[in-house]
């Protein structure tokens, strides 16, 4: 019975680290979503981001303005 006991606990260590990364993920993720905006400040080019719709890519480097919320690409 032991044995079974010790198994259980690492199950929910694993679970528990599972929920852990999953909830980090979403914090760094939504995170580095509003640093790049804050870096942004106002209107301007997003170097390095590449603007998609129904998984064809659009343009990259979009110019941003962010009082209108409107994404241009030349």
């Amino acid at each position: 019975m032991r044995h079974r006991k010790h198994f259980c606990a690492v199950r929910m260590r694993s679970v528990n680290a599972l929920i852990l990364g999953f909830v980090l993920g979403l914090v760094v993720g939504g995170g580095g979503t509003a640093l790049a905006q804050k870096i942004i400040g106002g209107n301007g080019f997003l170097f390095g981001w590449t603007v998609t719709a129904g998984g064809d890519e659009i343009c990259s480097d979009p110019w941003v303005w962010t009082a209108i919320k409107e994404i241009e690409c030349d």
